[in-house]
């Protein structure tokens, strides 16, 4: 029995195939380098490999600490980074109520807890990372977090 001949030709299915698999491997670069395993070639990628560093002085390394401190994004938004970051020491909540109360509620803020008081909800609102979409946000909190919101709250 014969088989019904194609109206396309196999140069339009080579077309096809070529351009389906130059998709597939540009949406996957695109998803590798977005979740961190690829590093694309940008501008804000600085890399330096120092060889002989016993050569360079005391001046030198100032040099190079402010030239990437200015480029430096801090991993943990807000005021109170440290927060959420490690323990609390006393000298840290060394500050007036109204400053711990932002502290202890940058921690929920963090994991976009939606505030009820006016204040708190005035106060996130106006910063850049903040993104309000839970009513409950504790089942996220870190064991470091929790024990500084504790921590904080015997001091406010």
């Amino acid at each position: 029995m014969e088989q019904p001949k194609s109206n396309i030709s196999p140069t339009t299915i080579g077309v096809i195939a070529a351009i389906c698999c130059f998709v597939v491997l540009s949406v996957s670069y695109f998803f590798l380098i977005g979740r961190g395993y690829i590093m694309g070639d940008t501008a804000d990628n600085k890399e330096i490999v120092l060889e002989d560093t016993d050569y360079l002085t005391d001046e030198d390394y100032e040099c190079l600490e402010e030239e990437f401190a200015e480029d430096t994004i801090l991993s943990t938004p807000g005021d109170y980074p440290q927060a959420s970051e490690r323990l609390l020491t006393e000298a840290d909540v060394q500050l007036p109520k109204a400053e711990l109360r932002k502290m202890r509620n940058e921690i929920f803020a963090r994991y976009g807890y939606i505030f009820k008081s006016q204040d708190l909800k005035e106060w996130f609102g106006s910063k850049p990372w903040y993104n309000g979409r839970y009513s409950d946000v504790n089942h996220m909190l870190t064991d470091i977090e929790r024990k500084n919101v504790e921590f904080i709250k015997k001091h406010e």
